[in-house]
């Protein structure tokens, strides 16, 4: 449908002057297998394949024998309601979260085109994880690797932006064709982007979706976080450096609170 707001819109004008999808296709695409075979049953399939894959990549960062503290912490991250209710959902944050794992891996095992690759794909997902390309380069111990791997990844985004909508650089969220009284407009998700330090208070307080109510297993993470840098300071600091900029981000954002369980983006 064509929404009055650019985040309600589902469309956005291509460049030959025909609707495109406004989001990423990179998720339905990588969906769309399952869902020939098994119809909607498929889609929870592929969920559930990514957050099994998810699991088992950050499992390799548990020590060999880990202890029943360490086991019960890292299962904790994976019972929390919103990793079951976005397993129920389809979005690309379950997808996300797997490449991401993929590339901390990458990073901390010392294979930086594999990292790379994995960051450039996010950016297929949601354009504003370029950040993790950027950052990933800045911290990689061989920054040549991680490039190739990047640029392979970003290969199939940029290559889809320039047929759909005239340019590398530019996304659906910069075309959203929405539903006005004077008839169909274009926006930009740029619009929808406003300083309000009070918005940057609630995504920690906010008595139904803010980290403290949602997601309150962060804040101890985040101690872990400061533990960790004995052990790879390089992820640690990439992981904080991460967190902290999407943080920033959708303390702009003004519909962050387009969810309904937590904060997905964080």
């Amino acid at each position: 449908p064509l929404g009055g707001r650019p985040e309600s819109s589902l469309y956005a004008l291509g460049r030959d002057g025909r609707l495109w999808p406004k989001h990423p296709p990179l998720l339905p695409l990588a969906a769309f297998p399952f869902y020939l075979a098994l119809g909607l049953n498929g889609l929870l399939l592929f969920n559930g394949l990514l957050l099994a894959g998810t699991v088992l990549l950050l499992s390799r960062f548990l020590p060999r024998r880990p202890s029943l503290s360490q086991g019960l912490a890292f299962a904790s991250v994976f019972l929390l309601p919103y990793v079951a209710f976005h397993t129920y959902s389809f979005s690309p944050d379950l997808f996300l979260a797997l490449l991401s794992a993929a590339m901390l891996l990458g990073l901390e095992r010392d294979r930086e085109g594999w990292a790379g690759a994995a960051s450039g794909l996010m950016v297929f997902l949601r354009p504003n994880y370029l950040i993790q390309v950027l950052l990933g380069l800045a911290l990689a111990r061989r920054r040549a690797p991680f490039a190739v791997g990047a640029a392979l990844g970003l290969l199939p985004c940029l290559a889809y932006n320039a047929l759909a909508f005239g340019a590398p650089w530019r996304t659906g969220y910069h075309r959203v064709v929405v539903a006005t009284a004077a008839g169909p407009q274009i926006v930009s998700h740029t619009e929808l982007f406003s300083l309000d330090w009070t918005r940057f208070l609630q995504l920690f307080a906010h008595w139904d979706r803010g980290l403290f109510f949602s997601a309150p297993i962060v804040f101890p993470l985040l101690l872990a976080l400061a533990l960790a840098r004995r052990r790879n300071r390089r992820v640690a600091a990439f992981v904080a450096a991460v967190w902290g900029w999407h943080l920033l981000f959708y303390a702009f954002y003004v519909p962050w609170l387009a969810d309904h369980v937590g904060i997905r983006f964080l």
